[in-house]
């Protein structure tokens, strides 16, 4: 809206013709950068794990440090979440979802607005994915550049998110089992299997960082992967297997059952736009610390700790993790407790008629949660401590094994720090 002062232009030619013509603004124009040149770019960085630290899982703990400990400096407006629950439905079918977020921070030079869609039900009118991120000066408030990027910015943010907090799961209890046994803190030895629920694009990209971030060695890992049907899990085994990615052809792979389900995995994705229950308690085995040292029957067949990053619930109603998995965790991390409340895997109305409290919530941008040197889990679960204190049984166990879920809605503020990663790459 222009301000009360500015006269009314006669024509929008006249009044783009003054503003070319204004001395204090030289005229500009966006620069639009195809798709094709950032996804070059972010492919160029994948190949670098000094430059996927540096950059990539760095830019996701700039975001939740910035969120969570500079809030006053910080935007925090409102999520435009399109057709989906409380506004209507659009043309692109129930499922279709087109997400708006904008962020900018105090004394910084850019506001950027993203807008990421999906989800369509009509295959002939609706790719998987779209959207554009839009980059203005916070000066001038001219927008200076369009990246038109298709959601791809919000696919690798996002597995960004994901890989930046697996990994500090997965260094704690390779350091953990290392003390206990005296040996090598080898972070590939303690991750056997890792399970999808969902075979879509932020199931490949979730992956592909798992590698990029050396979180995992694909070679020595199991993918247990689970689809709406066992064709569609073939297909996504089938898409890894002829990518033109060499690393996504690295992984082994094997179709979720009922027998073994989840059980043996460490590591497991919800990655589903779901409404109903996708992942119970009785779909995984929690770590073999909960369990006397005495009744752990072997090395091979103990649990030597579960993390579970929840993707999909970005919007009112989703939900992907039963509540009685949940109340089961030692350390339960957010973006942001506010909007994981509103909108992510913990909302508040599914405790509504449970006999539990909901769980607490760590930010992960707290102080003493992530090391922010190298990226280890530090915090400490309230539960894992008092079970710790109150059973005899726990006189002999070794505490490495704990029971982390990561629930990631996204926050505009990693839109705006890959917005400047690709501006830096230009």
């Amino acid at each position: 809206m222009m301000s009360k002062e500015s006269p009314l232009p006669l024509s929008l030619t006249s009044y783009l013709d003054r503003s070319r013509d204004s001395p204090s603004t030289p005229p500009t124009y966006p620069k639009v950068i195809p798709c094709e040149k950032i996804e070059s770019i972010l492919m160029h960085l994948l190949e670098s794990k000094e430059l996927v630290q540096s950059l990539l899982l760095e830019s996701q703990a700039i975001s939740y440090r910035k969120m969570t400990r500079h809030p006053d400096q910080c935007s925090n407006l409102p999520i435009q979440t399109i057709g989906q629950v409380p506004n209507p439905e659009v043309l692109a079918g129930k499922s279709a979802q087109m997400c708006i977020k904008t962020a900018y921070v105090a004394n910084d030079t850019v506001i950027v607005s993203k807008m990421a869609a999906g989800g369509g039900d009509d295959p002939i009118h609706v790719s998987p994915n779209t959207g554009t991120v839009s980059i203005y000066d916070q000066r001038s408030l001219r927008l200076t550049h369009l990246l038109c990027d298709e959601g791809l910015l919000t696919e690798v943010r996002t597995a960004a998110a994901g890989a930046y907090v697996t990994r500090g799961a997965v260094l704690r209890a390779a350091a953990a089992a290392a003390a206990a046994t005296s040996g090598a803190s080898i972070h590939y030895n303690v991750v056997r299997k890792v399970g999808l629920v969902g075979g879509g694009v932020q199931a490949i990209w979730q992956l592909r960082l798992l590698i990029a971030s050396d979180t995992v060695d694909p070679s020595n890992i199991m993918v247990v992967v689970k689809t709406r049907s066992e064709e569609s899990a073939r297909q996504f085994i089938q898409t890894m297997a002829q990518s033109a990615y060499p690393p996504d052809r690295l992984f082994q792979f094997e179709i979720y059952n009922e027998t073994h389900r989840f059980t043996q995995c460490q590591i497991i994705y919800t990655l589903t736009p779901s409404r109903s229950i996708v992942l119970k308690a009785d779909d995984v085995m929690l770590p073999s610390s909960l369990l006397s040292s005495s009744t752990s029957s072997s090395v091979e067949s103990s649990q030597p700790f579960l993390h579970i990053t929840a993707i999909g619930s970005d919007s009112p109603g989703k939900c992907e993790i039963d509540t009685n998995l949940l109340d089961k965790a030692d350390i339960c991390l957010v973006d942001l407790e506010s909007q994981s409340k509103e909108r992510g895997e913990f909302q508040s109305y599914r405790w509504e008629n449970s006999h539990s409290k909901p769980p607490k919530l760590l930010e992960v941008g707290q102080n003493n949660v992530m090391d922010e040197n190298n990226g280890i889990l530090l915090a400490r679960g309230e539960k894992h401590q008092q079970q710790q204190q109150q059973h005899s049984e726990w006189e002999g166990c070794t505490q490495k094994g704990l029971f982390t879920i990561f629930d990631s809605s996204g926050l505009p503020m990693q839109d705006l720090q890959f917005a400047k990663i690709i501006m830096s790459q230009i």
